[in-house]
């Protein structure tokens, strides 16, 4: 291997254009990282690295992101190239006062007289904004609050452009070196902080490639991340929407970059390497592009061997649950079910509230009438099927390929909800549209015999002769008339629909007749 200079292609460019500006650089650097990035732990003490290794990656970024010979491309000045150093070992400097604010206080420190011994009147009046617009907080809004140039000796300085740099080289440092293990199994690292740790570990690397206009990063998922929930800022999610957010702030920062970038070092996506190990041990590698119609969603779904899957399959565990009347593990599933949040798709989240209401009421049969028990959980029941009804009616049903008429008879014939239908009948009668109401069977469900989902049912698409021919069994409602065989005279008689039962699980349709006087 060829032995390189210790200089950064960036540190090289200064050098060639100005001994004094890099002269004047390299002290600020040996005293930025020696008395200030050494200390950034006494305002972030659960933080990941900010520290001199953090700030050397983003000078390594910062000289990928401009490309080479910068200031022979017109990509930038001198003096750019003097400010956007500076302004890159100093971004993080508020840490050593505290984490909140800590871009603010970047600014005030460099805009202090230690920063103006240190950079010089003029110039730390330059970099005192570029830091204060690092963070991510500023959603990119801080970028417009800076003046568009600035005249620094004989360069005029784009301000908006060395911030949009710095931000991103910032952004770029996300791999598993800001997060070692050994660090984090020595420190004591709070729960809400462990998943920015974990996240962290799981990135092999990110890379700036100006030539193909793109960010690329790549990520690796275990066996262990397949399902599994973590406490974010938020709430508990999954750790795949969490991970899909914190890829999100790298790309947003990216778009909003472009804005202030010039045209030959705009990057126009990201694109994320993604390595996992599915459930079944399977090793698999998937891309995603990142762009503006990008989503915590879209990226959760694009990846379904670690949340949907999952869902999937406890799912079916959970209705084998409700079959067998294992309510308190069916309870279980429920919370472990809920623990991924907002990244579950919206049909898994009906199928979720709608199976809660199920447990809820047939645990409210287990209990003394008119107890406090007994009351609980039929609230609890009401509560999650009126959040069933509202977000089916809000989209959720056409989406998943269900009608509203469709869901609101089946849900009202279902004998897993009889408590709660008798119960509280009239509650849920007004949740629905008074157009819809007409779906609702009139009377409750009967009680239910011994489990639930009991035999002697048909599948949903079952074809059943009717007067006028055949139809699915799903489409059979109470009244109906049906062709049936009397046993006695084996002859072909018509009968009279008296009620229909539904189930979630297999053999979901039960047809009660009686034969018709006509």
């Amino acid at each position: 291997m060829v032995a390189r200079d210790s200089k950064l292609t960036l540190e090289e460019e200064l050098e060639k254009c100005s001994p004094e500006y890099l002269r004047r650089y390299e002290k600020l650097k040996a005293f930025a990282l020696s008395e200030l990035s050494t200390r950034w732990a006494s305002g972030f003490p659960e933080g990941t690295d900010h520290g001199p290794g953090h700030v050397e990656r983003v000078l390594g970024h910062l000289s990928s992101l401009v490309g080479r010979d910068p200031i022979s491309q017109g990509v930038l000045n001198c003096g750019e190239t003097f400010i956007l150093l500076a302004s890159a070992v100093l971004h993080d400097a508020g840490l050593v006062l505290s984490r909140d604010d800590h871009a603010d206080l970047s600014q005030l420190l460099v805009d202090s007289a230690t920063g103006r011994s240190l950079l010089g009147e003029h110039e730390a009046s330059v970099v005192a904004p570029v830091v204060g617009a690092h963070s991510e907080e500023d959603n990119s809004g801080a970028h417009s609050a800076l003046v568009g140039e600035v005249l620094l000796a004989s360069d005029r300085i784009d301000l908006p452009k060395v911030a949009a740099f710095v931000r991103i080289a910032d952004k770029l440092d996300i791999d598993h070196r800001r997060a070692p293990t050994v660090v984090q199994q020595a420190v004591r690292i709070p729960p809400e902080s462990s998943p920015y740790w974990e996240f962290h570990q799981r990135v092999s690397g990110t890379q700036a490639i100006p030539e193909g206009e793109m960010l690329i990063v790549g990520i690796s998922f275990e066996q262990e991340d397949c399902g599994r929930s973590v406490l974010g800022s938020d709430g508990m999610r999954s750790f795949l929407g969490f991970c899909a957010c914190r890829l999100l702030v790298l790309d947003r920062v990216r778009e909003a970059a472009n804005a202030a970038l010039p045209r030959k070092r705009q990057y126009r996506r990201t694109i994320v390497d993604v390595r996992l190990v599915d459930s079944a041990g399977r090793r698999k590698t998937r891309s995603l592009l990142l762009d503006k119609t990008s989503s915590e969603a879209s990226i959760v779904r694009a990846l379904p061997e670690l949340v949907d899957d999952i869902v999937a399959e406890q799912m079916i565990d959970l209705l084998e649950c409700i079959r067998t009347r294992r309510l308190r593990t069916a309870l279980e599933i429920v919370k472990s079910i809920e623990c991924l949040g907002p990244d579950l798709s919206s049909t898994d989240r009906l199928r979720l509230l709608y199976n809660t209401a199920c447990v809820e009421s047939l645990l409210s049969e287990d209990c003394a009438q008119g107890g406090r028990a007994h009351l609980r959980h039929l609230d609890h029941a009401l509560e999650h099927l009126l959040a069933w009804i509202g977000l089916g009616l809000d989209g959720a049903w056409p989406r998943a390929g269900m009608t509203a008429r469709h869901e609101l008879f089946r849900m009202s014939l279902d004998s897993d909800l009889w408590s709660l239908l008798s119960s509280r009948r009239n509650s849920i009668r007004e949740a629905v549209p008074a157009e819809l109401r007409d779906a609702l069977s009139p009377d409750p469900p009967k009680r239910p015999r011994g489990s639930s989902g009991r035999g002697g049912c048909v599948e949903r698409c079952t074809r059943i002769e009717v007067p006028t021919g055949f139809s699915e069994a799903g489409a059979i409602r109470p009244r109906h008339s049906v062709v049936g065989l009397n046993l006695r005279s084996l002859r072909r008689e018509k009968a009279i629909v008296q009620e229909v039962f539904q189930s979630r699980v297999s053999s979901p349709v039960k047809v009660l007749t009686h034969q018709s006087s006509s």
